[in-house]
């Protein structure tokens, strides 16, 4: 931490993202935040080793989305030929990712639940897959020979 005096955030019902700003920031000040609630003269119940271990888990689950999501909106026209090497990328994040806690673990299999139920053969859509190839960026990287990584 830099020596800022960092301000909580709140999560904002209509904008996914604030969720992980909203962990990340309560992370990042683990310890004054615990420091300032002993000092209180009616002190609330700060959360567990075990809950700030989730926490922290759920950071690193949902870190890559708010990355795609901060790729996309920077742009004022998005290509499609990004969306099959962004939704890969998060699969394999997913995929390789070891989760050592229950709650952190059924967020991970909702993240590649919704992956497949929103995303299913993406890689097979003929418009998507021919962008992806013209695109010098992707076309070595992308196309390689296809693994089952979400079955």
């Amino acid at each position: 931490m830099t020596g800022k005096n960092l301000k909580l955030i709140n999560d904002v019902i209509t904008r996914w993202n604030s969720t992980y700003f909203m962990f990340s920031r309560i992370c990042d000040v683990q310890i004054p935040l615990e420091a300032a609630v002993g000092v209180l003269h009616n002190p609330v119940e700060i959360l567990t080793v075990a809950e700030w271990s989730v926490l922290k888990q759920c950071c690193v689950l949902l870190k890559p989305f708010e990355e795609v999501t901060r790729e996309l909106s920077a742009e004022k026209s998005v290509c499609v030929s990004k969306i099959i090497p962004l939704i890969e990328s998060l699969k394999q994040f997913l995929c390789g990712l070891q989760v050592d806690d229950e709650t952190a673990s059924s967020l991970k299999d909702c993240l590649i639940q919704g992956l497949r139920t929103r995303f299913h053969r993406v890689e097979f859509n003929a418009i998507l897959a021919k962008a992806t190839y013209l695109d010098p960026r992707f076309k070595k990287k992308v196309l390689a020979p296809k693994t089952q990584l979400l079955k």
